[in-house]
């Protein structure tokens, strides 16, 4: 259901014009996550009786729902927060010289020869002179601040916590979800130890496969509202079933799973 109205959103979307220059980021990201939940759907096991032997990827599953809560961070962050226009283009600009001092870096560790690497190069110190600049600069931290004048630019100017109380999300909830995503991204202990009790087709595996699509269904009913709110020509109708899912999962966002109230759906 939810990849389903995300895809009209996104849908309806096509070919309109932004009214602003951070609107344009919208679809991109927006995109980027719908994709994410496809692939989630995917790799989720589908119980098939036809199918005799069925790869339940576990890892690559918690890879992909954690990617769908950083894109929902990024489209709020980047494209959807209501701000002033003046931290807004901050905002950009920092995000942007945060990407070209990596791809700097990266180029530099690697000893690059290629002549377009001079380019990339010459481009991140622009941009970081162009951000120093910037009439927000100085209202940033100074630790932000010596980060940028060191070459090592922040991807967000926000604390997560920060970040999760300007978006509406339960900060809790979105460490544990990340957190518990990361065990198997990174491969850690628990993970092998789940990975090898793993017996597919029990009920004890489908509750734990079924991880990675839980607790990202909550960012991905946040990213598809607020694209809704946003862009008003996007939205789309919705049932009464539906709009209670809906609130089901934004109570689950807000309010984290011992706080929120669930109703039969």
């Amino acid at each position: 259901m939810f990849i389903e109205l995300g895809m009209q959103v996104s849908q309806r979307l096509v070919g309109t014009e932004p009214e602003r220059r951070h609107h344009s980021y919208a679809d991109p990201i927006f995109t980027k996550l719908l994709c994410h939940a496809i692939s989630l759907q995917r790799l989720s096991p589908q119980i098939d009786p036809q199918i005799e032997h069925e790869l339940w990827d576990m890892p690559s599953a918690c890879a992909v729902a954690r990617c769908i809560i950083e894109a929902h961070d990024v489209l709020e962050y980047i494209a959807l927060a209501n701000i002033s226009e003046e931290e807004r283009s901050f905002r950009l600009l920092a995000w942007t010289l945060h990407d070209q001092q990596r791809r700097s870096s990266m180029l530099k560790s690697i000893q690059s020869t290629d002549p377009r690497a001079d380019e990339i190069h010459k481009l991140a110190v622009e941009l970081q002179k162009e951000v120093e600049q910037h009439s927000w600069f100085q209202k940033i931290n100074p630790a932000q601040q010596r980060r940028i004048r060191n070459g090592d630019a922040p991807s967000y100017l926000l604390s997560q916590r920060e970040l999760n109380a300007a978006n509406g999300v339960n900060h809790e909830y979105h460490v544990a979800a990340t957190m518990m995503l990361s065990q198997y991204v990174h491969t850690l202990p628990m993970a092998v130890h789940q990975l090898q009790e793993f017996k597919a087709g029990t009920p004890e595996a489908l509750h734990l496969s079924s991880m990675p699509v839980q607790y990202s269904l909550a960012f991905l009913a946040r990213a598809i509202t607020r694209m809704a709110e946003v862009f008003p020509h996007g939205n789309v109708e919705i049932n009464e079933q539906q709009s209670q899912v809906f609130s089901q999962w934004f109570a689950v966002a807000e309010n984290g799973v011992t706080a929120a109230s669930w109703t039969e759906a």
